[in-house]
């Protein structure tokens, strides 16, 4: 990395990303992991309303 150092830490910079990756990966997996539980919970409450209460026919 001591040629492209710098350069790397440029890129790194402009997207305001730390040279560090592993605390920054760790705040994005808690993020997507709380997301993907909610939105999990949403899906299996709707199912159960489904389940519960079938749609009325139509026929």
């Amino acid at each position: 990395m001591s040629d492209r150092a710098p350069s790397l830490r440029s890129s790194l910079a402009s997207l305001n990303l730390p040279a560090e990756a592993g605390e920054h990966l760790a705040a994005r997996s808690a993020l997507l992991d709380g997301t993907y539980r909610e939105v999990a919970a949403r899906v299996l409450a709707g199912c159960a309303r489904c389940v519960t209460r079938p749609p009325p026919r139509t026929e």
